[in-house]
């Protein structure tokens, strides 16, 4: 279904409407939450999904990412510059959507219109934006989904994206780090 151009999500009651009014534009939130600006907002913390290991909210959009105990990602929010790993671009996805193209991840850490995926097998592979280098693969390129970083196919026990720059902490307690260095965030 769609409302305005945009994407509604599969369950509408799963995102607090109640579209059920004469006109999509005319949608009422359910109890508890308030109407502001074109959506419903809680004020409150509300349950999303269960099992999770980690969190990562986008650095300058609004799409947030978790791992699930099993490795499976999801991500909820304003998919911009592909930071869903899709072809789909500027969605808004109300409810969480499993990312198919990732698994087997420990940690998800996001920048500014990219992010980059810690796997449990210690690699570590980055998709989105890439004018400055972001996604670590010796490229200016976009990718649409995750590509490798270049000499980190194991050995990283943690990452951490910032703006535009990403560090991996490997299992021998250096620092490697990538992407734009514009604020001395490379550290070099």
């Amino acid at each position: 279904q769609t409302w305005n151009g945009a994407a509604w999500a599969p369950s509408l009651s799963a995102n607090n409407y109640d579209v059920s009014g004469s006109s999509a534009c005319s949608f009422q939130c359910s109890s508890g939450y308030t109407y502001n600006n074109g959506s419903c907002e809680s004020a409150l913390p509300e349950n999303v999904l269960s099992n999770i290991q980690n969190i990562s909210a986008h650095g300058v959009g609004s799409t947030i990412y978790s791992v699930q105990t099993n490795g499976d990602v999801y991500a909820w929010g304003l998919e911009n510059d592909h930071t869903f790993t899709s072809e789909v671009n500027w969605t808004t996805h109300k409810i969480a959507t499993k990312i198919t193209t990732l698994s087997n991840v420990k940690k998800i850490s996001s920048g500014s219109n990219y992010a980059c995926a810690l796997y449990n097998n210690g690699s570590v592979k980055c998709w989105g934006e890439n004018n400055g280098g972001y996604l670590g693969d010796n490229s200016f390129t976009y990718a649409v989904t995750p590509v490798q970083v270049q000499g980190l196919t194991s050995g990283v026990i943690d990452i951490s994206a910032y703006y535009q720059h990403t560090c991996a902490l490997m299992n021998d307690s250096s620092i490697k780090c990538w992407g734009s260095n514009m604020f001395g965030g490379l550290g070099i």
